[in-house]
């Protein structure tokens, strides 16, 4: 920002929330590339036969989209200091109420941060359960879903520990840190749930595959 003369100005703060919207999405992005070049993605026999709902892959790109939102709200509001505007946790009023008694740019995007983090805790853990459920899905993604739910939880807990601390360095540097790994986890779970058949056409294209392979 100061190599444009932007500093301390609108220019400046979306150069800052682009950078760190920007670096989450090159980590999906060398996720992908990583996925997409294993052997499990690339050979067509590799197991993953067994056809899963859709709803996994719905899931999947909620739970994403909602973790990008809520990083990119966290940048918001890490850049425009609103990090305490709500000093409290979880009430959001001195008297314990869960709705703030006054608003202002600043109470605006904590509360909005809060509420992303309940979005993203239902999303994600519906995702989960959605790959838990399903036996074609859990034979593959079972165990890597643990991941980023563990994640989850320790994410709640470093967000709730970042307020009760007035934004101690540490843990506000680890709240970001961990918040990258559960995107990327996400992300991961996501795009592997694409190289699962669907009922259907995914299914007859792959026995198609298997016929011609014989």
């Amino acid at each position: 920002s100061l190599n444009t003369g932007a500093a301390d100005n609108s220019i400046a703060f979306a150069l800052l929330v682009m950078h760190s919207l920007g670096a989450q999405v090159v980590i999906c992005l060398l996720i992908t590339i990583a996925v997409a070049n294993s052997r499990q993605w690339i050979e067509t026999a590799a197991g993953w036969s067994e056809p899963v709902g859709m709803t996994i892959r719905a899931w999947g790109i909620a739970a994403t989209v909602i973790l990008l939102i809520q990083i990119l709200l966290g940048a918001v509001m890490r850049h425009t200091n609103a990090g305490l505007a709500i000093p409290t946790f979880p009430h959001a009023a001195p008297g314990g109420g869960l709705i703030p008694p006054v608003w202002t740019w600043a109470v605006t995007i904590n509360f909005s941060h809060r509420v992303g983090a309940v979005l993203a805790v239902v999303a994600l853990l519906a995702f989960a359960a959605q790959i838990w459920v399903q036996p074609g899905a859990r034979r593959h993604l079972g165990l890597l879903a643990f991941v980023p739910t563990t994640l989850l939880a320790l994410q709640v807990c470093l967000g709730a520990l970042a307020t009760w601390s007035l934004l101690n360095a540490h843990v506000a540097t680890l709240h970001l840190l961990v918040g990258a790994f559960l995107l990327a986890t996400c992300w991961m779970l996501t795009f592997l749930s694409f190289r699962l058949p669907m009922p259907g056409r995914d299914v007859i294209i792959s026995v198609g595959e298997a016929e011609r392979k014989r």
